[in-house]
């Protein structure tokens, strides 16, 4: 099955909706948008926010990249309250079968398109240290698979499912040179990162496959003579 990319269609308003709007990029009118700055942090942590002559802000991660935006867009960038939203919006995106979510002005004018590639970065807790984190190593069975890097697989202990992001570069890396061959229900032993954050809506948890320990085909049955 093909993917598809999501269009939505935005109406311009007057006043403090239609400027929300603005600085979140959902109407092209603001060139250093929330979206925009998002996109840039590429997950990295907002290190320091310098304010210009002019009063835009500057912001400035831990390795010296800095990207100018207006006032407005330096205070909504980090808040979990615009962070939150925007990530379940872009949830699509890291599900099978979205490529990209593409906002329209009026006649059809396109104002931002936000693409698979980049929906990890629009997570609300990207660059946010985790309250607690915890290692740990189990065996799943795997559920759902992706060919593409950054999207999560979902995986089943038999007593709970989970999904999960692969990080083991070097599975990576088997898959790409044809090395692991897949079929149906087949389990993984994994070495697995939990991360978890606690906040005003509460507990969020994520998990990440650090290594791919052993992948074990499932199980074949043999019919009797």
């Amino acid at each position: 099955m093909g993917r598809s990319e999501v269009v939505a269609s935005l109406r311009r308003r007057a006043g403090h909706t239609g400027a929300l709007l603005g600085f979140l990029g959902f109407t092209g009118t603001v060139s250093g948008s929330v979206i925009k700055a998002v996109r840039w942090l590429r997950g990295r942590k907002v290190a320091s926010k310098v304010v210009l002559e002019d009063g835009n802000i500057k912001l400035e991660t831990g390795d010296g990249d800095a990207f100018v935006v207006p006032q407005a867009v330096a205070k909504l960038v980090d808040d979990p309250q615009v962070r939150q939203p925007l990530e379940r919006f872009t949830e699509p995106l890291r599900e099978e079968g979205v490529d990209a979510i593409k906002f329209e002005g009026g006649a059809g004018e396109q104002t931002e398109r936000i693409v698979a590639d980049e929906a990890q970065a629009f997570k609300a807790t990207a660059g946010i240290a985790p309250t607690s984190q915890s290692r740990f190593q189990a065996t799943y069975q795997i559920k759902r698979l992706y060919f593409d890097e950054g999207r999560k697989w979902r995986l089943s202990s038999g007593s709970q499912a989970i999904q999960a992001e692969i990080a083991d570069q070097a599975f990576w890396a088997r898959i790409g040179n044809s090395e692991e061959a897949f079929r149906k229900d087949d389990y993984l032993v994994c070495d697995v990162r939990m991360d978890q954050w606690l906040g005003s809506n509460g507990l969020k948890t994520e998990y990440v496959v650090e290594r791919v320990v052993q992948h074990i085909p499932a199980p074949r049955q043999t019919r009797m003579l």
